[in-house]
């Protein structure tokens, strides 16, 4: 334990905590204990200085790390907290940034443009715009069907079965994140398109549960 920063352990114990306040507020929900595999993140609340460069992420009792950076931190902005996230054998870091800005209140003003989510088309905007459905999980559901097949004959906690779960969980993450490359990219397009976008306020997630939850999962955007 004392290899851990104690930091780290205390945000295990506060989301314990809020574990079981939301079971009693709620009166269901028990927290479950994570068995082995099922804990794969690590949040830093604080920091003395900025623990990012360029090349590195420094860390307290681990170091400086090498890292990808993907975007530059904005200048005037200081580092919060950093969760590290597992995700099919692969390391990120969530970084969060704070900074004391005022946020003005916009006007409604410009080309505004109504968008309706469907399932026979992704969506649909006012300007005559259509987007197919994209629909990744199903292009790779037999190759996902195969691969789940030959984990559940593999022994538990074994070296295969381990090999064999990586490889299942390492394409349950190649489809997540063509997914939200795609709604990114869509989302992006849309902000190009027009100064205000108006969509259904509807709750997708009943949706999902559905019949029609595999196209529902997979092709719909959350946020804009």
């Amino acid at each position: 334990m004392g290899e851990v920063p104690s930091q780290v352990l205390q945000q295990s114990v506060k989301q314990l905590h809020r574990g079981w306040e939301y079971f009693q507020k709620r009166g269901f929900g028990f927290p479950r204990f994570k068995k082995y595999g099922q804990f794969k993140s690590l949040l830093f609340p604080q920091f003395k200085e900025n623990p990012v460069t360029n090349l590195h992420l420094k860390l307290p009792k681990i170091g400086a790390i090498p890292i990808n950076l993907h975007r530059p931190i904005p200048s005037g902005f200081t580092v919060k907290q950093v969760r590290i996230l597992r995700k099919a054998s692969l390391w990120y870091a969530s970084i969060s940034i704070a900074c004391d800005v005022n946020i003005p209140d916009p006007i409604p003003h410009g080309h505004p443009i109504g968008v309706d989510v469907g399932l026979e088309k992704f969506l649909a905007t006012s300007d005559g715009v259509l987007v197919k459905p994209p629909k990744f999980f199903k292009q790779l559901q037999s190759q996902m069907r195969l691969l789940q097949r030959r984990l559940s004959r593999k022994k538990k906690r074994s070296k295969n079965y381990e090999k064999a779960r990586i490889k299942v969980a390492r394409l349950h993450h190649k489809i997540d994140n063509a997914r939200k490359d795609f709604h990114f990219k869509v989302a992006h397009a849309l902000c190009d398109a027009g100064d205000m976008v108006f969509m259904e306020d509807l709750d997708y997630r009943t949706s999902a549960k559905g019949m029609f939850g595999k196209h529902m999962r997979h092709g719909c955007i959350w946020s804009i």
